[in-house]
């Protein structure tokens, strides 16, 4: 019956619409990100900063709307991270008993998107940064969404590392977010501000764990108060799932309807047209 509920959730259907309006709205913000980061990084290194391109715009909104706000971009507003949602929704009920045992491992795994951070940054400031075209996920899928297949064998080896990608997606849901992404790496240390946080008082809950065997971060949200963690990309899944209704999203301890994530990413995708 709590399935059937989440299924049917008004947050999660409008969330999966507005991840579906970016396929035709902005179906590479994603990769614009990153590039604006790289350009931003090579920038600084070399000290010929020239301006603010409509990239490094771009970088620099996300990185000021995940400090405020939280890591709604993930959930919200990202294709790539909608892609492997899918995936996993089509594929997770045939591959559940298939899936390796991540545990005690996934949280030890969920580090190495930090050496992919730390990998591209190193890169950038040595002024190797081309290394990196044509062989990131996000070349080959950004091709795909906008219609280019022509040019996907200049990309072969990104077309390769998003295959493999697709098929971790249907074991692990979100595998590419949880464990790889070098932007996800990056939103998770910046999501310090802490302003809106999924608050949940640990003395309703009791040994409930629904809202972590929801959580597609795979966070022990059963186990805390307060979500705090740089990993929670607010879904709101967990606020859907919760039989008690104690799960929610706050400010300052302070329970916030579910229609303010919403209004948060509409109006996080609001600023990325404004300034491009």
């Amino acid at each position: 019956m709590q399935n059937k509920k989440f299924k049917i959730s008004y947050v999660q259907v409008v969330r999966h619409l507005i991840q579906l309006s970016m396929l035709f709205l902005a179906p590479a913000i994603f990769s614009i990100g990153l590039n604006g980061l790289k350009s931003l990084i090579v920038g600084l290194a070399e000290g010929s900063y020239s301006g603010l391109s409509s990239f490094i715009m771009v970088a620099l909104l996300l990185l000021i709307a995940t400090f405020i706000f939280g890591r709604f971009f993930c959930g919200w507003l990202c294709l790539f991270g909608a892609y492997s949602e899918l995936i996993y929704f089509i594929f997770g009920r045939f591959t559940k008993r298939l899936k390796p045992k991540l545990q005690p491992t996934e949280k030890y795994l969920r580090y190495f998107k930090y050496l992919t951070l730390a990998f591209v940054v190193i890169l950038c400031i040595v002024g190797y940064q081309s290394v990196l075209t044509g062989t990131d996920v996000w070349d080959s899928f950004a091709m795909v969404v906008s219609g280019n297949f022509k040019n996907l064998s200049r990309v072969y080896i990104s077309v390769i590392a998003l295959v493999i990608v697709t098929i971790f997606s249907a074991f692990f849901e979100r595998f590419y977010c949880r464990f790889i992404c070098p932007l996800g790496a990056l939103f998770s240390i910046v999501d310090r501000l802490k302003l809106f946080t999924i608050y949940k008082p640990n003395d309703k809950c009791g040994k409930c764990p629904i809202c972590t065997n929801n959580c597609p971060m795979g966070i022990d949200l059963n186990k805390t108060s307060e979500v705090c963690s740089g990993e929670c990309i607010k879904c709101m899944k967990c606020t859907d799932v919760c039989p008690r209704k104690n799960t929610s999203l706050s400010v300052m301890y302070k329970r916030l309807p579910k229609w303010v994530a919403i209004i948060i990413s509409i109006v996080i995708l609001i600023a990325y047209f404004v300034i491009t």
